[in-house]
């Protein structure tokens, strides 16, 4: 697994340099677990290369026992544009330490 995200990362740097200012976008969210009361943020930039998106991120999470902001690992999406209505995509998972978590496959789509 260290060899795909070392590929990811070759790929995120390959696409960097390509990327002129209209083909990037910062991206993030953050959600609050209720029951664990742990705020949990995402952040990342979308870099746009034809009909595919890279997207790099980092996790964080708060949480309000420790009242603490942890590092929590990182991700890397490749997306490719089926249409203007669907995307396939691969996501890499690492925790902080940058080990293999998981790795997905999927379909996205908006109406």
């Amino acid at each position: 697994m260290k060899k795909i995200l070392i590929a990811a990362a070759v790929a995120v740097f390959a696409t960097v340099g390509a990327a002129s200012a209209q083909d990037y976008a910062i991206v993030g969210s953050s959600e609050w677990a209720i029951e664990a009361k742990t705020l949990e943020t995402n952040v990342g930039v979308d870099f746009y290369v034809n009909d595919f998106t890279f997207t790099p991120s980092v996790d964080v999470d708060y949480t309000s026992a420790t009242k603490n902001m942890a590092f929590t690992g990182v991700n890397f999406n490749v997306g490719y544009a089926v249409s203007d209505q669907s995307t396939v995509y691969l996501k890499v998972e690492a925790d902080r330490d940058f080990k293999y978590e998981e790795a997905y496959v999927g379909v996205s789509f908006k109406f």
